[in-house]
Formats: C-alpha cells, sequence, structure tokens
C-alpha cells in the first residue's frame, strides 16, 4: 500500500482529516458559560484531547482537556451552550473514541482565556 493510500485510509478514520470540512451550523449569539466535563469510555490513548481540541479551536471555545489517572478525561469548556453541545455530539462520533458516560457541571467564567490547552 503506498503512503498516499494509507493517508487517506487513516484520514478517514480521524476526525483531524474531517476537521477542515466539517460543516458547521449557525449558532446563535446567546451567553457565554463555562462547563466541566468529565468523559468515562475508551477516551485515553485514543486521541481524544487532541481532538477536543481541534474541534474547540474551529468553533472558538477555549479551556483545557486533562488525562486523569483513573483513565478519565476531564475538559473545561467556555463558549456558548449551543457550540458545547456541537462539539460533544461530535466527539461521539469519532470511531475510535467509545464514550460510555460524562458528567457535566457549571463553573464560574475565566474572563482573560483566549485558547484551549492540552496537558
Amino acid at each position: 500500500m503506498s503512503i498516499k493510500m494509507f493517508w487517506g485510509k487513516f484520514k478517514d478514520f480521524l476526525l483531524i482529516g474531517k476537521s477542515e470540512t466539517i460543516n458547521l451550523p449557525i449558532f446563535s449569539e446567546t451567553k457565554i458559560i463555562r462547563k466541566s466535563i468529565s468523559f468515562e469510555g475508551q477516551v485515553q490513548n485514543v486521541g481524544f484531547r487532541m481532538e477536543t481540541k481541534l474541534l474547540a479551536e474551529k468553533l472558538g471555545l477555549t479551556g483545557k482537556a486533562i488525562n486523569l489517572y483513573d483513565g478519565t478525561v476531564f475538559v473545561e469548556l467556555q463558549g456558548t451552550q449551543e457550540k458545547i453541545d456541537f462539539l460533544i455530539t461530535c466527539l461521539y462520533q469519532v470511531r475510535r473514541i467509545e464514550i460510555t458516560n460524562y458528567t457535566i457541571n457549571d463553573l464560574p467564567l475565566v474572563e482573560d482565556e483566549v485558547s484551549f490547552i492540552i496537558r
């Protein structure tokens, strides 16, 4: 198999390869909120944090994603509720990720945050 064929098949497996072609819906402007989300399932060692970062950046969300020792991934997202919900929906569509459960909580805004980071 050539490198070009391999990369084409590999990109089909990744949302990363499709992130540029994802059609974003039109989001209504609503107030900015911040949520903490703890994702359970097959969410470590599958590119979950990078997928979250790429989607967050595309959506204009800020925050962070951290692998925890118990196998979960802790994410903080700041932006509109619609965009946060859209990001979660997109993560469920990544074939190599298997989210079995997530817990979401409200957090206070971080006023000076301007990017999404992975730790």
